[in-house]
């Protein structure tokens, strides 16, 4: 799961890299911005921050200039393309598998009230 600081951080990212992203001027605004963007992109998964920011990378390595910005939709979409090729990569897929099975093992802990 992206946390709300580590949003703030991609959209900033997202600003830097596409000029036409608008990113609100007042502080109150942008954080509705950001609490919009951490619910889209958590919402019914949960990955890594880091395969976010791969997301925002590999979303822009199949951008053109008539692409408009980025929705979190889109950011959405390139995450489960991170991820594909995360599985596959001998030395990535292992930490993967770590970080799954340990959030496995925080729900059932969770769950059994340990």
């Amino acid at each position: 799961m992206i946390s709300l600081h580590e949003t703030g951080e991609l959209l900033k990212t997202i600003k830097l890299s596409c000029p036409r992203f608008s990113v609100p001027a007042k502080v109150e605004d942008l954080e509705k911005l950001t609490k919009v963007w951490h619910y889209a992109l958590n919402v019914d998964v949960d990955y890594p921050a880091f395969v976010f920011e791969d997301a925002v990378g590999s979303y822009f390595a199949a951008a053109s200039k008539d692409d408009n910005a980025p929705l979190p939709g889109d950011i959405r979409a390139h995450c489960k393309r991170v991820i594909d090729r995360i599985e596959v990569d001998p030395v990535r897929g292992p930490n993967l598998r770590k970080w799954r099975e340990d959030k496995a093992r925080e729900r059932d802990a969770r769950l059994n009230g340990t």
